[in-house]
Formats: structure tokens, C-alpha cells, sequence
């Protein structure tokens, strides 16, 4: 049975020392293995798909420096 996550965005992803049946039904596997960026490198590919990470790494920036980019 796939998750309600994978149903809600039609997206599986696992990381690269998954399960290999694991791997084989995913719509991407990570180069990262769990534990080693494994999730940040899923949610960048998610965002990327979206065409929204260049807008995420901004609003992260602007969150951790508090310096708003020029022009913005």
C-alpha cells in the first residue's frame, strides 16, 4: 500500500542505503545515504520540481541573516 504522501504529491523518495525494493519503487533516490543529508537533499528535489528552491534558499537567508536580497 503506498502512503498518503506519496498519493497526495504522486512522489516517492528514498535514500541511497535504502531497502532495495525500496529503491526500485522510488520516484527518486537520494545520492545521500539516511543520516547524511539524505532529507535535505529529498526537499531541494522536491522544491526544484516545483521550481520553487531559489525562492526557499532566498526566504532561508533572509530568515538567518535578516538582510532582505536588493531589489526584493
Amino acid at each position: 500500500a503506498r502512503c498518503s504522501a506519496t498519493l497526495a504529491c504522486n512522489a516517492s523518495v528514498a535514500p541511497a542505503n535504502a531497502d532495495p525494493l525500496v529503491r526500485a519503487s522510488a520516484t527518486h533516490v537520494t545520492a545521500a545515504r539516511g543520516g547524511e543529508g539524505a532529507v535535505r537533499e529529498a526537499i531541494e528535489w522536491l522544491l526544484d520540481g516545483a521550481g520553487r528552491l531559489a525562492e526557499a534558499r532566498e526566504a532561508y537567508r533572509e530568515r538567518m541573516t535578516g538582510v532582505r536580497k536588493s531589489g526584493s
